[in-house]
């Protein structure tokens, strides 16, 4: 949470955090086309020994197959982690695969997949 400031330990759900977290997420530094740090980020998650984690994701692994099986076997191995993996399709047009692979992590560690639109900016 935070990236690249790290939070050291579970951040409780307090006005000022949820304000701080409003503020961060349209900064949020994405990870373009770099499927493997979603690897990284879970295991960072895990560290932290939470109830739940909310994996904001576009799904989107089209570049390489070889990569693609590399995270989703990582993402979805059976007892890996205590938690529940609840998956946020953000932003996308997202793809039946894309899908498919948010609600195949989710469902592996016993959370949901939501598909949530975000609204298109107009030009200006």
């Amino acid at each position: 949470m935070f990236f690249p400031e790290r939070a050291p330990d579970l951040v409780p759900a307090t006005p000022p955090n949820k304000k701080r977290l409003a503020e961060w997420l349209p900064k949020a530094i994405l990870a373009s086309g770099n499927n493997r740090k979603l690897i990284e980020a879970m295991n960072m998650a895990a560290d932290l020994r939470p109830h739940a984690v909310f994996l904001l994701w576009d799904g989107d692994m089209k570049y390489s197959d070889k990569v693609r099986l590399e995270v989703m076997t990582h993402l979805t191995r059976p007892n890996q982690w205590n938690f529940a993996i609840h998956t946020l399709g953000m932003g996308t047009t997202t793809s039946l695969d894309a899908e498919q692979n948010l609600t195949t992590i989710a469902q592996a560690h016993g959370g949901t997949f939501r598909r949530v639109d975000v609204p298109t900016v107009p030009a200006r």
